[in-house]
């Protein structure tokens, strides 16, 4: 997905079922799209959301993964956080991370989830801005 613009997810989808792979959408420019009525991240098993400061929703920095799969989000959860043994404190039994954003961080991002559609709707009018200020120009065309 590429500057909010849905990848074509049926074919994606179709591919990676014939040779057994699982799906994962960057949606890191593509918050709030949609594909087929259906929202960008809820289409593969795997979604990636950017909130660098020049995406529609921002904490300055970080994103998130989601899935409906709940053996991958263990997954995810076990390497975000250093892949400590579950049996034994502070023994890393793989290679893992500190991935996790900060209360400060995490506050941002509730404030500006509750002004999603305010910001949203800021972004289509730039959209539409730029669409009517650059018709007539041949060669270009704004999505």
């Amino acid at each position: 997905h590429v500057y909010g613009h849905a990848a074509d997810m049926d074919a994606v989808c179709s591919i990676a079922r014939q040779h057994g792979l699982l799906v994962l959408e960057d949606a890191a420019e593509a918050h709030g799209a949609t594909y087929k009525g259906r929202p960008v991240g809820s289409l593969g098993d795997l979604a990636t959301f950017s909130f660098y400061a020049n995406k529609v929703m921002t904490t300055g920095e970080g994103g998130m993964v989601v899935t409906n799969n709940q053996e991958l989000a263990q997954r995810m959860v076990y390497l975000r956080g250093h892949a400590m043994s579950a049996d034994t404190r502070f023994w890393h039994t793989d290679i893992g991370y500190n991935y996790r954003l900060s209360n400060l961080l995490c506050a941002v991002g509730v404030a500006q989830l509750e002004r999603f559609q305010y910001l949203w709707n800021g972004r289509t009018r730039v959209v539409e801005a730029y669409r009517k200020s650059l018709e007539g120009f041949a060669g270009i065309r704004i999505n």
